[in-house]
């Protein structure tokens, strides 16, 4: 859902990516360490930490709370009413774009 719905671009799309990649469906939060956070997007520390503050802005993460080396995320965007709600996720759009 990520993947195909997110707004978010660079850094903070694959932030984003990692974070849903950790996240536990069970208790609807994601939690890593921000040297995970770094390794998977390939980022500074300070690069993480700003695009955890713009997928915050964008509306589509939740800032559960972030301890030193830590970071709990719940993930707050959902499909839009267009989507099919398959693991593929296609819209409308897709779909017009594909045929």
């Amino acid at each position: 859902m990520v993947f195909a719905h997110s707004q978010a671009k660079s850094t903070a799309r694959v932030v984003a990516l990692s974070l849903a990649n950790n996240y536990d469906t069970t208790g609807d939060y994601a939690v890593t360490s921000m040297e995970t956070l770094c390794r998977e997007s390939a980022a500074t520390p300070e690069q993480v930490e700003r695009a955890l503050r713009k997928l915050v802005a964008l509306g589509e993460w939740k800032l559960v709370r972030s301890t030193q080396g830590a970071v709990v995320m719940r993930l707050v965007l959902a499909c839009p009413l267009d989507c099919d709600r398959t693991p593929m996720h296609r819209t409308s759009w897709d779909l017009r774009v594909a045929s």
